[in-house]
C-alpha cells in the first residue's frame, strides 16, 4: 500500500552519455511505500503513456542530497542548493535527469513522517534475527 505519493517534474540534460542542448521535460510520480520501507520507487513518464519504474534504497536518496552517493545503476548527487541529479544507467541506455532539490527533499520528509530512518520493521527484525543467529 503506497502510503507516499508525489509527482515531481524533472528535466532530462543527457540522454546516452550525450548532454542535450536544451533539456527535455519529463514527468516522475514518487513514491514510498509501508510494505518496502527501505525502498523508494521512481516512475519515469514514457512514450506512448507507459511508466519506467525505478526502485533504490530510500537512504541512497537521502546520501545523495548531500554528497554523491550510489556505484550502481541509480547514482544522486546533488547539483546546488536548488538541483538534485538522478543518473540512471540500464543495459538499454543512460539518463541523467534534474530535479528540484527542495521537492525531492519534502518527499524523503513524507516518507520519513510514515517511518523515521532505522525503525523500519525489516530492518528490526533483521536485527533481531542477526542477533539470535550469533550467539
Amino acid at each position: 500500500m503506497v502510503q507516499v505519493m508525489q509527482e515531481i517534474d524533472g528535466a532530462i540534460v543527457a540522454r546516452d552519455e550525450t548532454l542535450l542542448r536544451v533539456p527535455v521535460p519529463v514527468r516522475t510520480r514518487w513514491e514510498y511505500d509501508l510494505d518496502d520501507p527501505l525502498a523508494v520507487k521512481v516512475l519515469l513518464a514514457g512514450r506512448r503513456s507507459e511508466w519506467v519504474e525505478w526502485v533504490f534504497s530510500r537512504d541512497l536518496l537521502a546520501d545523495g542530497l548531500i554528497a554523491a552517493a550510489g556505484v550502481g545503476d541509480v547514482q544522486i548527487m546533488p547539483m546546488d542548493h536548488v538541483w538534485v541529479r538522478m543518473e540512471l544507467r540500464s543495459p538499454s541506455g543512460y539518463a541523467a535527469i534534474h530535479f528540484n532539490a527542495e521537492h525531492v527533499c519534502e518527499f524523503l520528509q513524507e516518507s520519513y513522517d510514515q517511518i523515521r530512518p532505522g525503525a523500519e520493521p525489516i530492518a528490526q527484525g533483521l536485527d533481531s534475527w542477526i542477533g539470535q543467529i550469533s550467539i
